[in-house]
């Protein structure tokens, strides 16, 4: 018996993440065949890819014929959501992105990214994951729950599923959803951040538990976790930038140490200074280090991957 061809909008729910797992295999094996060449094409051509990057028909073309190819490959791959299928093929050129889609025997999956990397993963469960640079997490699903072991840092959009909560265990808290938007950061030597951007997020440590839904963020302030209005920019490393208005340069220099795999040491009066800027990840370190000597009048010395920022 021949298998149901997907809709358009049965491919577009596949694409976010929302198809109920009874169709995912269905329309995954659609994806494999031929066939879905020109569904595919009246799909990519409906977006408003134009609009939205301004690609030319060229690099339209070219674009869409690489994540044709992944798809048509016998390498596992990744598909991703409708908004992330448009973002990732457009910046495939641009960022490398990587496909997977891995089912280990042991049913435990492992992800790394390296530095100045962003990784884009869907989960057999087909949540979505956004790796930070110099970041990793495994996963595991039960009967009662799935799990996910994060070090670093991650935007996550939940495949809903009330009947299977998906935890994250961080460094120094636990996250706890049912399907959502969110973004976790969980850096060795930072404090935990967790931010919701869609839906309600239960975070919880050792002394409580806070209660997050959209535009709300749990943080520790004097070493207590608390909730409270997010700060704009906490996604924009996805794009490989980073928004900062007004902030300490010590958040700063974590961030860059995190991004360029390098150390940066400086005094508490540089620290504490709190610098304005969009920065491009995409460029080098250096152009960063310069802007701020020009505007903050500091200046930097560079020994292998330790760089000395100071005040004459």
């Amino acid at each position: 018996m021949q298998e149901k061809k997907p809709t358009k909008s049965e491919l577009q729910a596949f694409f976010r993440g929302e198809c109920p797992k009874e169709d995912f295999e269905r329309i995954k094996l659609f994806l494999d065949n031929s066939a879905s060449d020109k569904m595919l094409e009246k799909l990519w051509e409906s977006e408003d890819v134009d609009n939205e990057f301004s690609l030319s028909d060229s690099n339209k073309e070219a674009l869409y014929g690489q994540l044709k190819d992944k798809i048509n490959s016998k390498k596992p791959f990744t598909l991703i959501s409708n908004t992330w299928f448009v973002v990732a093929a457009s910046l495939l050129l641009l960022i490398g992105l990587f496909f997977v889609y891995n089912t280990p025997e042991n049913n435990i999956l492992q992800y790394t990214s390296n530095s100045r990397e962003v990784k884009f993963i869907t989960l057999p469960d087909s949540s979505l994951i956004v790796l930070n640079a110099n970041s990793s997490f495994d996963y595991s699903e039960t009967d009662e729950q799935r799990l996910l072991h994060l070090k670093g840092e991650a935007f996550f959009k939940v495949f809903r599923d009330e009947n299977l909560p998906f935890i994250i265990n961080a460094k120094s808290t636990e996250i706890e959803v049912l399907g959502t938007s969110f973004n976790v950061s969980t850096y060795e030597d930072r404090f935990d951040i967790v931010t919701v951007e869609t839906g309600k997020v239960k975070v919880s440590d050792t002394q409580g538990s806070v209660f997050l839904t959209e535009n709300e963020e749990a943080v520790y302030l004097n070493e207590k976790l608390q909730k409270r209005s997010a700060l704009s920019g906490r996604t924009s490393w996805i794009q490989k930038k980073r928004n900062y208005v007004k902030t300490p340069l010590r958040t700063i220099f974590d961030d860059m140490e995190t991004w360029y795999a390098v150390e940066i040491t400086s005094p508490e009066r540089i620290d504490t200074t709190r610098y304005t800027a969009t920065i491009s990840l995409e460029k080098d370190l250096d152009d960063f280090l310069e802007n701020l000597k020009i505007s903050e009048n500091i200046d930097f010395t560079i020994l292998g991957d330790t760089i000395s920022v100071h005040k004459d």
